[in-house]
């Protein structure tokens, strides 16, 4: 939903944003975050602790 609203119509350009958005934040890209929380196939939104999303 949200990719549409934003006029991102490909997953491609929504993995890219993601991964922009990451690393502005954690400085590391969403895959390289994922592995350091030790995630293999879970969301990476559903495993952040209060202190990820602050």
């Amino acid at each position: 939903m949200l990719g549409k609203i934003r006029g991102i119509k490909q997953s491609r350009e929504y993995a890219i944003l993601t991964d922009e958005i990451t690393k502005a934040w954690s400085e590391m890209i969403t895959r390289q975050y994922k592995d350091f929380k030790g995630l293999k196939k879970e969301n990476l939104r559903d495993n952040m602790t209060t202190i990820d999303i602050v």
